[in-house]
């Protein structure tokens, strides 16, 4: 790749092409590009960045918090273009990994997103789930961002219900 080193991301491109020179893949600095990418809002420049990443891992077999992170990132990066219909099936999946040990953290970013992306679809039933998942996560050790991120995600369901006093007691609205 030839590239003008200036910035973020010419340092990240150059140091992708110095590891390809040298016979080895560079995953996460092409994981930080396409983060970059997503941070500017370019998810377009960022989705194939994460597709290679995706192809690497399936590649090595590679399995758990490494797969289900590049899963859940290519995930976003499809849902900032407006979805499409590999972006569920590419999120279950990157949360049957990040299930794994070492996931944990992404887990719960996935779950809530999953879960918003169910409320979207009123998809209730998988909604109850994932809070139940969420409630279990925090009492596990998943703390502050479990319980938040449930919190949130409970009182936008009870709002999409229709249970406007609920939502009202959930997000402390008078």
């Amino acid at each position: 790749e030839a590239v003008a080193a200036t910035g973020e991301a010419g340092h990240l491109t150059l140091a992708v092409a110095e590891g390809r020179a040298a016979g080895n893949f560079p995953g996460v600095m092409i994981a930080n590009l396409g983060a970059l990418a997503i941070d500017r809002g370019t998810p377009d420049l960022a989705e194939p960045r994460f597709r290679e990443g995706l192809a690497k891992r399936r590649e090595s077999a590679a399995s758990g918090r490494r797969l289900g992170e590049i899963l859940f990132l290519l995930s976003e990066a499809i849902r900032e273009q407006g979805g499409g219909p590999e972006r569920a099936p590419l999120m279950d999946e990157a949360i049957v990994e990040l299930r794994k040990p070492g996931g944990e953290a992404v887990l719960r970013q996935a779950l809530f997103l999953r879960g918003a992306a169910d409320l979207d679809q009123a998809r209730f039933d998988r909604v109850d789930v994932t809070l139940e998942e969420l409630d279990a996560g925090a009492a596990k050790g998943g703390g502050k961002t479990s319980l938040g991120f449930a919190h949130i995600l409970r009182g936008s369901a009870a709002g999409a219900r229709g249970e406007l006093e609920e939502a009202r007691r959930l997000f402390d609205i008078a």
